[in-house]
């Protein structure tokens, strides 16, 4: 039988550049403790990750909104590339082109709940990179949760409305998490704004992502 190989070591070699691969994995006590927190841990309802995550983007700096939104980033790219979950990034759904129906609000629910189990494991995996990544996740999990309780869809829009007082820092943000110059196909992805949030006045160009 051959050895296990962590999910995310494939991840790291197709996200980073060949000389920025600095992941470490966590020590073998921080591992179990991980392992242990997910299985004991009581879970928290994505009402009230939706409702901490909205509380904080209402009380951030630009500085910090930049950072969540170049780390939202960063984790998209990451999802396209790399296909860590078997569902892809519903392009079409935060995109606003299809319609927010009970199969659409089904997706995203399964969809929101792959992406928190990446996100332990982007935790447990324990490197500067892979713990940006996490943090990104964050904001697409609580956006698909979000989209999926219809009652919920205002404070989101408000929550993205804010992001983009940080949008003149995001380039800033972004090289200092992956820490080195960024790539044309990165600096593509920095344009990607979900629509679905967002009025007219928000979004100037969003590309379609066709990457990977």
């Amino acid at each position: 039988m051959k050895p296990r190989v962590h999910p995310q070591s494939t991840f790291h070699k197709r996200t980073a550049a060949a000389n920025q691969q600095f992941f470490r994995p966590g020590s073998g006590v921080r591992s179990l403790l991980s392992i242990l927190k997910k299985r004991y841990q009581k879970p928290v309802s994505p009402e009230k990750q939706i409702e901490a995550y909205v509380s904080n983007v209402s009380s951030c700096f630009p500085g910090e909104l930049s950072a969540i939104m170049a780390a939202a980033l960063l984790a998209k790219k990451s999802l396209d590339t790399t296909k860590q979950v078997a569902e892809p990034f519903p392009e079409e759904i935060f995109s606003g082109e299809r319609e927010l129906d009970e199969a659409s609000q089904a997706m995203l629910e399964t969809y929101a709940d792959s992406l928190q189990s990446l996100r332990w494991d982007m935790i447990d995996f324990n490197s500067i990179f892979s713990h940006g990544v996490a943090k990104g996740l964050t904001t697409w999990i609580v956006s698909a949760y979000a989209m999926s309780r219809p009652e919920y869809l205002p404070r989101m829009r408000e929550s993205w409305s804010r992001l983009m007082r940080g949008e003149s820092g995001i380039e800033e943000a972004y090289r200092m998490l992956v820490r080195r110059d960024l790539t044309d196909v990165e600096h593509v992805y920095l344009k990607y704004r979900p629509k679905v949030f967002l009025d007219s006045t928000d979004v100037v160009h969003t590309p379609k992502m066709t990457i990977g």
